[in-house]
């Protein structure tokens, strides 16, 4: 009898151990989520950049995710049918590979399920952006953007000029640097509010 409530005592204890460490789990998640994955994916309000993530880990098993995040090119060109369909519906733009442990993974696997759970969908933010999407080029802002991006303007963190590294074909712009992905139309094929500024708003550099 003594045995027996003793593996009781250790089954409700491995219980509360394992159903309190979700949120914990979920917390690290969420940091990870917001610095690495949060410039290209929502949680319920629709595509950006990449997919809407709201219930990707009912979607898809947690080993899928994992392989797709840490080497999505090399995972399409093994011939997996779910991710050269997601790489085909977002027009080939290419997913970095992402240098995290398993362990942060999970953790964001984690963070999507407890806010898909809670979430309300609400209008996607891909679709609200849409109207903002043409680009005045006479405009003020506009003027001072290109001095940014050319460098004839410092930021001021003391960053290098956008064009150091991108391209862009617009009439009067010297050609940019080839290290990074070209922008021309950028804007159109990304939005303004919900991608290029959310990309923009989580640089890791200086700007």
């Amino acid at each position: 009898m003594e045995c027996k409530s003793i593996k009781n005592v250790i089954r409700v204890f491995a219980l509360v151990v394992c159903t309190s460490q979700l949120p914990l789990i979920a917390q690290n998640g969420e940091a990870t989520f917001k610095q690495t994955c949060g410039a290209c994916h929502t949680i319920g309000k629709g595509k950006v950049v990449g997919p809407d993530l709201m219930n990707v880990h009912k979607k898809r098993k947690e080993e899928w995710i994992i392989k797709f995040v840490k080497g999505s090119q090399a995972f399409i060109k093994s011939g997996d049918a779910d991710a050269k369909a997601i790489f085909d519906e977002f027009n080939g733009m290419v997913m970095p590979d992402q240098p995290l442990k398993d362990e942060d993974i999970k953790a964001v696997i984690a963070y999507i399920g407890a806010q898909s759970d809670g979430a309300a969908v609400s209008e996607p933010v891909a679709d609200a952006s849409a109207k903002k999407n043409t680009v005045d080029r006479n405009s003020g802002s506009n003027f001072k953007g290109r001095a940014y991006f050319e460098g004839s303007m410092a930021f001021s963190k003391g960053g290098a000029s956008c064009i150091s590294c991108h391209n862009v074909n617009y009439d009067g712009v010297i050609a940019g640097g080839v290290l990074a992905k070209d922008l021309t139309d950028s804007h159109t094929r990304l939005g303004v509010e919900a991608g290029l500024n959310g990309m923009l708003s989580s640089l890791h550099f200086l700007l």
